[in-house]
């Protein structure tokens, strides 16, 4: 009797366990991939560390050494990609993402130095005189003495 019950569950649980293991596979090959390269537009070099955004979703990467970047797993759609990086002026591209199809985009960074604001310090010389220092310089020396009496080591 245990055969019997065996032979008449054991089809239909292997095929319940093929689809839900398989589920997870056939949703990744639904998904689509952007790649491409991050370049310096007057030398072609590729810019490390530029930051690639994938606008409309929470997902960021960071360029190799080579300027490259990849985005895996990103769903069919209309993405607009935004590269920024210190020392250049942004860019920006539009792409359709196809499912199990990884787009590739090349980046050609315009260079723009940053123009910081002027920054202008002040300092006022006020001589004070504090419990127990000397001003040295009235002896003809540079720097401060203390005298070795109140010292606590």
């Amino acid at each position: 009797m245990a055969t019997g019950i065996r032979q008449r569950w054991l089809p239909p649980f292997k095929i319940l366990c093929c689809l839900i293991l398989g589920a997870p596979l056939s949703a990744l090959a639904q998904q689509g991939g952007i790649g491409g390269r991050v370049s310096d537009q007057s030398g072609g070099a590729g810019l490390e560390a530029a930051r690639v955004i994938l606008t409309g979703t929470s997902r960021i990467e960071n360029t190799d050494r080579e300027g490259r970047f990849l985005f895996r797993n990103v769903a069919p759609g209309s993405y607009q990609v935004r590269v920024l990086r210190v020392g250049y002026k942004p860019a920006i591209q539009t792409t359709t993402v196809t499912a199990g199809e990884t787009v590739a985009l090349d980046f050609a960074l315009a260079a723009a130095p940053v123009q910081l604001d002027e920054l202008v310090t002040r300092s006022t010389s006020r001589a004070r005189r504090m419990k127990g220092w000397t001003n040295s310089s009235a002896r003809g020396r540079s720097g401060c003495s203390r005298p070795a009496t109140g010292w606590a080591i």
